[in-house]
């Protein structure tokens, strides 16, 4: 059986973030288990249509689609992962019609609002305002 060249690179990106996180001070990198990688990702050539998803080097499998993909959405990636219960994939969508969110520089900002997610309250800000938390 063939892998994909994609899979295999995101292994690769695994590697390479494990590192630039150790010379970060983040800490030694894990030898794991192989039987700890349950999961691979395609970054390229995927297709869902209905449910019925398509994945190079292993064709089309039909699979449960819990929430369809909305028109004019693209496919950024798709993560399979095996589970006790069965296998089960992730899809992550970019819209392009929402534009990007420019940030201002710190000079131009006039007032700062600061959050902390609660028990009792969803969100308390620095301001006083409360959200309840919806039950």
């Amino acid at each position: 059986m063939k892998i994909d060249s994609t899979v295999l690179q995101q292994n690769v990106r695994r590697l390479d973030n494990a590192y630039k996180n150790f010379f970060e001070g983040r800490g030694f990198p894990k030898l794991k288990n192989p039987s700890n990688f349950t999961d691979f990702t395609y970054a390229v050539g995927v297709k869902i249509k209905g449910n019925k998803v398509y994945l190079p080097q292993l064709g089309w499998m039909r699979f449960y689609n819990s929430r369809p993909v909305p028109d004019g959405l693209e496919i950024k990636s798709v993560t399979v992962r095996q589970r006790q219960e069965g296998w089960y994939i992730s899809v992550r969508i970019e819209d392009k019609t929402v534009p990007d969110y420019a940030a201002k520089p710190l000079g131009e900002v006039k007032s700062i609002l600061g959050g902390d997610l609660r028990i009792t309250k969803l969100v308390h800000l620095a301001d006083g305002y409360q959200f309840e938390n919806p039950k």
